[in-house]
């Protein structure tokens, strides 16, 4: 019996998996194929070889003489990380790049309006950066259930991690400039928490309300943050958290006072839509929350109830999905427990 092409070459099948039954199957136009024939089919062969070489000697060196580290698409590091690609000029030469629209961008005029940013996609770029080189991955993938999400990684030629950590901290650095004088917005995905944009600060002396009221809000909110006060809430066993309800017609500044309370205090901001959670959404999204941050609850009436929209609504005012009869809502037990 002929052996095949693959049998008498294992060695390139074995760097090389799944080249050899490829190669024997072009085998016999190489050696009977006119010279032109075989001129064509010699090329076309060195073009897979080299294809396929490249790909396995580069995830070879990424392998064994890289160091690399992920992040995650629902961590802000996530936005630190991608905000310094996009600045640098590898990103600019990129042949595959990813648009988005800057909503965090707060510069005014219809030429600065939603201002495009490219990000280098769906492959690896290789870039030098201090005289070192890294590699940077982004692309998309199929997670849990079938949701698409972006995963992004940056590696160090070199075994030495603390390099790729001075890096992330430079993303850091970088990031916070962009959202200096801010207030960041996050949002939730699901059960995940995920930046949304950046507000300038808005200052507290613009929000229209009682003086006497604004100040003791502002005086306990600052003596609640100080350490001090921490430390005697985790001494005698209790959630160090403060919470207000704020009640009164859309349009009179709630939502506008907890964000000038973020600003203020140089907090960023969580918002959360009660009547778009149920009760496992909600505690997963409290756990994942900083130590020191504002929650912004909004439509907290709606806990447990069913609403109906009025026909008199004011306009522009936001209007919550219909519940389904198989979706659940927070009750009022669950928001308790969390805010306990």
């Amino acid at each position: 019996m002929k052996p095949t092409l693959s049998e008498q070459i294992p060695l390139l099948d074995f760097f090389l998996p799944g080249l050899a039954p490829v190669l024997s199957s072009v085998w016999p136009l190489l050696t009977s194929a006119p010279s032109i024939g075989r001129l064509l089919c010699i090329c076309g062969l060195l073009l897979l070889i080299g294809k396929y070489a490249s790909e396995y000697l580069g995830k070879l060196l990424e392998t064994y003489f890289t160091s690399t580290i992920e992040v995650s698409y629902y961590n802000e590091a996530y936005d630190m990380l991608i905000s310094w690609v996009r600045s640098q000029p590898f990103a600019r030469s990129a042949h595959t790049s990813l648009a988005t629209v800057d909503l965090k961008s707060s510069k005014s005029g219809n030429a600065n309006k939603k201002p495009l940013h490219y990000s280098p996609w769906n492959g690896r770029f290789y870039f030098r950066h201090k005289h070192r080189l890294f590699v940077f991955k982004h692309h998309r993938s199929q997670g849990a259930f079938g949701h698409i999400r972006e995963e992004a990684s940056i590696s160090y030629f070199g075994r030495n991690p603390s390099v790729l950590r001075e890096l992330l901290d430079e993303c850091r650095l970088h990031y916070l400039g962009l959202v200096k004088n801010k207030t960041c917005v996050f949002e939730h995905q699901a059960e995940e928490w995920k930046p949304s944009k950046s507000r300038s600060k808005r200052d507290i002396s613009t929000v229209v309300l009682n003086k006497e009221l604004k100040k003791m809000l502002l005086d306990d909110a600052s003596e609640f943050l100080n350490p001090a006060t921490q430390t005697w809430y985790s001494t005698r066993g209790i959630h160090h958290q403060r919470g207000y309800i704020f009640y009164g017609p859309p349009g009179t500044g709630k939502s506008s006072f907890a964000f000038s309370i973020a600003g203020h205090f140089d907090l960023d901001i969580y918002v959360l839509n009660i009547p778009t959670l149920n009760n496992h959404t909600l505690k997963t999204l409290f756990t994942e929350l900083p130590r020191h941050c504002v929650v912004l609850l909004e439509d907290v009436d709606a806990v447990g109830l069913k609403r109906t929209v009025s026909s008199n609504k004011d306009v522009g005012q936001s209007i919550s999905p219909p519940q389904t009869p198989a979706a659940k809502t927070v009750s009022l037990s669950t928001l308790l427990n969390v805010l306990d």
